[in-house]
């Protein structure tokens, strides 16, 4: 199945995390309306897999994740959705209302694990939350998936073992895709600042 990303660049990200700056990542610096994607998808004669990356998904108010949880509708059958977001943005709510729709994976952006790298990173959230949103996910019956990072400010390889290691202990035989990005300094970030 084609994947079809869209990027909804920091859309409705909840802070602004040390190291990221999609607008630099992705050389886009506005998203597209739930129109744009509708439009783009009906356009498909055959299933796709719509893709939302680069923002905070679940963050958007209710009725702005419908309006674009929609346009799998507009797709033709068999098509699905993804959706990265962030773990503070992850409910029992929230993922009711994703039940609603053929939902293919959840990606979190997690990070890391280790709360003091969390913490310099501004990500607002500890691991112990991160990997309780994992397990929401999981619990829900939803396909999983972890953004993990290397080479954030304070972290180890030993660290970023350990990371893998306990995202492992809560998977309890669900499988949970792993998406390892190396940390880099870009420009217009607080991390390129510390540089």
């Amino acid at each position: 199945m084609k994947r079809l990303p869209f990027f909804l660049s920091m859309g409705s990200c909840p802070r602004r995390c040390i190291y990221c700056h999609q607008g630099e990542i992705t050389g886009t610096y506005s998203i597209p309306s739930p129109e744009d994607v509708l439009r783009t998808v009906s356009a498909f004669d055959s299933p796709c897999e719509i893709c939302f990356f680069g923002g905070s998904f679940t963050c958007f108010p209710p009725e702005k994740q419908q309006q674009y949880l929609e346009a799998v509708f507009a797709a033709p059958s068999g098509s699905t959705v993804r959706f990265s977001t962030h773990p503070e943005c992850i409910s029992g709510a929230v993922l009711k209302e994703a039940g609603r729709y053929p939902v293919s994976m959840i990606e979190l952006g997690i990070s890391s694990l280790d709360d003091e790298v969390l913490k310099a990173c501004n990500r607002g959230y500890s691991g112990e939350e991160a990997l309780a949103s994992l397990r929401t996910v999981l619990d829900e019956g939803f396909h999983a998936g972890a953004q993990m990072m290397i080479g954030l400010p304070g972290q180890t390889r030993e660290s970023s073992l350990q990371d893998l290691r306990r995202i492992d202990e809560i998977r309890k035989g669900h499988p949970v895709t792993i998406r390892i990005y190396p940390c880099l300094v870009l420009e217009k970030t607080p991390l390129a600042e510390l540089w």
